[in-house]
């Protein structure tokens, strides 16, 4: 830090003096740390030293100062409006003799100073010579410098140059302003804006920072919002700006600093869009516990959504507040969604909704009225979690139902698993998606596997040691499908075995129930999937002693009521009153 803290104070007091009474010099400074990283916005803490007739000669002024850098790192203060600790400005006698001036800085903004740099003092404002007896004219700008004979007048430079120190005559010269292109192909959001530009010239130094500011007021600086750029492959200059407010006009410009300044491009300004979403809705179902409807977003406010859906309740103009559903990620103009685990015959308000980065926005609003559920021929749609620690995975299914089955023509049956996709599609289906999932006697957890992984939330039991039946608060039917649903008793898979005359796979598969060989789930440290498309397993709610559980199995063999080990893990099929 202090090698660069040097070449940055040289440059400040070769630069950037002026000249008022009462006396002052102007200073400004770049700090950076000793990885040339700026420190923004950083409190420190300066001692300014000048010492008459060499760097380390008659000490005649010392002053301390407090300053805060800016974003950019930058910091300005004025040489002899400090807290003063020896002399003032106009106790040196200016025109008598060459002086030097040395900065200490304590990074912390404390009084642990360390050295930063000295260097000589190549000019002097005017005001303050003329103050001490040196008597010559001057014009803006111009300022004075002794060759040991006498004082020669600096004219007045450019913008953007500095003093170069040659053969003992300082001239202006050196690094100018970064050049900095405009900024070109924006990118315009509701709540961001990018911008794509072209690499700026140094200006004969280093670039520091290079970016875009932007303010709602025009003329923006690096004092107002600043984002820096990136550069991509190509070597162009990219940034993007996520913080902007919708609806809003801005002010941007492009920036670049080096160790002169900081040079701007051309300003640009745009208004960004309100966010406001645009949305339709059209019902395509109504079922006993559901209802869907196709929600079409016609205009995006600006900004691409990120989710759409349906908000319900039993009161109007309901929100995100009451209930919902949704489709997230979206990537077409309109999405299909179905709110579920309704009661049935209910008058329901729904209002669509879709998010962007504005926030929310709703269409209008309409009525659904669900049907009453009658078995046979209403479906059920159920939203599986795993939060309720039943379901192994998160999904959504529609379950049919089918009544008048042989042996017990009063119940009504879901029509595929618990947990299954569809109904499967031939007695031999060996797929994960007409299985279902898997449940252990008695436990309420259900395990996914799909021929390869077994997924769970909770971990399998070796051992199952409890003589009562299948419990309703660990009744996975219960549990997931709503009151009134739950396993098949012991005797009403026997009904239907000896209703349906069943001796193998082919009875329950030609049944209304359309059961089929689903397989099983077995094993103690590592678990197995055994069977899927050659025999089927299903559970009944009736305990068999300690660590028997009744069951029905079929093959291409054989259908009958068994009993096994309540650890494996079989099928489940609903049933209710």
């Amino acid at each position: 830090m202090k090698r660069l803290l040097t070449l940055i104070c040289i440059l400040a007091i070769s630069a950037g003096l002026y000249a008022q009474v009462p006396q002052a010099i102007r200073y400004q400074g770049l700090a950076l740390d000793a990885g040339n990283n700026m420190l923004a916005n950083r409190q420190l803490g300066i001692r300014l030293m000048i010492y008459r007739g060499s760097p380390w000669g008659l000490l005649e002024f010392v002053e301390n100062h407090s300053v805060t850098t800016d974003a950019a790192g930058h910091y300005t203060l004025q040489i002899g409006k400090g807290s003063p600790w020896l002399n003032q400005l106009s106790d040196i006698s200016w025109g008598d003799y060459n002086y030097y001036f040395r900065v200490d800085i304590d990074p912390n903004g404390g009084y642990n100073y360390n050295l930063v740099g000295v260097s000589q003092f190549l000019s002097v404002p005017f005001a303050l010579c003329a103050a001490n007896g040196v008597d010559t004219a001057q014009n803006p700008g111009e300022m004075l410098y002794h060759d040991s004979t006498g004082w020669n007048v600096i004219p007045a430079g450019s913008n953007g140059q500095v003093l170069v120190y040659n053969t003992g005559i300082p001239a202006w010269g050196g690094a100018q302003l970064p050049q900095v292109n405009s900024l070109s192909n924006p990118i315009l959001g509701a709540c961001g804006i990018s911008f794509f530009t072209d690499k700026p010239l140094d200006g004969g130094s280093p670039i520091t920072a290079r970016g875009v500011c932007w303010s709602t007021t025009p003329n923006p600086t690096i004092a107002n919002d600043t984002a820096c750029f990136s550069e991509n492959a190509a070597g162009v200059l990219y940034a993007h700006i996520s913080t902007l407010v919708p609806g809003t006009h801005y002010y941007f410009k492009p920036f670049a600093t080096n160790s002169t300044g900081t040079g701007y491009g051309a300003e640009t300004d745009y208004a960004l869009p309100d966010g406001v979403i645009g949305l339709t809705s059209a019902v395509t179902e109504i079922g006993s516990n559901f209802a869907t409807s196709t929600v079409t977003i016609i205009d995006n406010g600006g900004d691409a959504p990120y989710e759409c859906g349906l908000c319900y309740d039993t009161v109007p103009m309901p929100t995100l507040a009451n209930f919902s559903d949704h489709f997230p990620g979206i990537s077409q103009a309109s999405c299909a969604i179905t709110i579920g685990e309704l009661s049935s015959g209910t008058l329901y308000y729904v209002r669509p909704y879709a998010k962007n980065c504005s926030g929310t926005s709703y269409g209008s609003e309409f009525t659904v009225t669900t049907s009453f559920f009658i078995c046979g021929i209403s479906s059920i749609y159920k939203e599986h979690k795993t939060s309720g620690m039943v379901s192994p995975v998160d999904k959504n299914v529609f379950y049919g139902t089918v009544t008048n089955i042989p042996g017990v023509p009063d119940k009504c049956w879901i029509t595929s698993n618990l947990g299954a996709d569809h109904v499967a599609s031939s007695v031999d289906d060996a797929t994960e998606a007409s299985a279902g999932w898997y449940w252990q006697f008695g436990q309420k957890q259900g395990y996914k596997h799909d021929g390869i992984t077994l997924t769970q939330a909770t971990s399998w039991m070796d051992y199952i040691g409890d003589p009562i039946n299948w419990q309703p608060a660990n009744d996975p039917c219960t549990l997931e499908l709503g009151s009134g649903w739950r396993l098949p008793t012991k005797i009403e898979w026997q009904n239907v075995d000896e209703s349906g005359n069943w001796t193998n796979w082919s009875g329950p598969w030609n049944s209304g129930l359309k059961l089929h060989a689903a397989g099983r789930l077995s094993g103690s440290f590592n678990i197995l999937l055994f069977d899927r498309g050659f025999s089927g397993n299903y559970w009944s709610s009736e305990s068999n002693g300690s660590i028997m559980g009744w069951y029905i199995e079929f093959s291409g063999i054989i259908s009958l009521l068994t009993v096994n080990f309540k650890t494996n893990g079989f099928t489940a099929r609903c049933i209710r009153d």
